[in-house]
């Protein structure tokens, strides 16, 4: 939600946590206190942003960052649940695929919850892709992508939304 001190920003979890930066330079900073780590964030338009990790969840894999001074627009989640065969479409920059004025939007279908509680959709991903949204027909956040089948790049996983609730 943006404010005129900055937005919440929902991202996946292994970008805060082990896979990220956040392991790395606490490792590095050991033994000093009051350590923050930031991340840097780029908008559409190319401004350039600075984040702080407000909390994280191991469990379902998702990471909450307050991104100062960033304005936009609200996407409200959604309170419906999808259905599989609904549409949905990720807005992502895999394998840093941005430039100004672009990103990449691609679509799928919901397929249903897997064995390990997860959404799977038939939206394709590779790396990069985690941390970006997904988003139903009425625009509304129906997940955040997390991680891609290992043998099959369009099929992608995202916490279920009762999960984040």
């Amino acid at each position: 939600m943006g404010d005129s001190n900055g937005s919440l920003v929902v991202t996946a979890g292994h970008i805060c946590e082990d896979g990220g930066m956040v392991k790395p330079l606490e490792e590095y900073n050991k033994g000093l206190k009051d350590v923050e780590i930031i991340y840097s964030f780029t908008d559409i338009k190319g401004r350039a942003y600075t984040g702080t990790i407000i909390d994280y969840d191991t469990e379902i894999d998702i990471c909450l960052v307050f991104v100062s001074n960033f304005e936009t627009a609200y996407v409200p989640a959604s309170r419906r649940p999808l259905r599989p065969g609904d549409k949905v479409w990720n807005v992502a920059a895999p394998t840093a695929e941005f430039h100004t004025g672009m990103v990449p939007v691609f679509q799928g279908y919901y397929s249903g919850i897997d064995e390990n509680g997860k959404s799977s959709l038939t939206v394709p991903a590779t790396h990069g892709s985690s941390g970006s949204p997904i988003v139903n027909s009425h625009g509304e956040l129906v997940g955040v992508l997390i991680a891609m089948h290992r043998d099959m790049n369009h099929i992608s996983y995202s916490p279920s939304m009762s999960s984040v609730y």
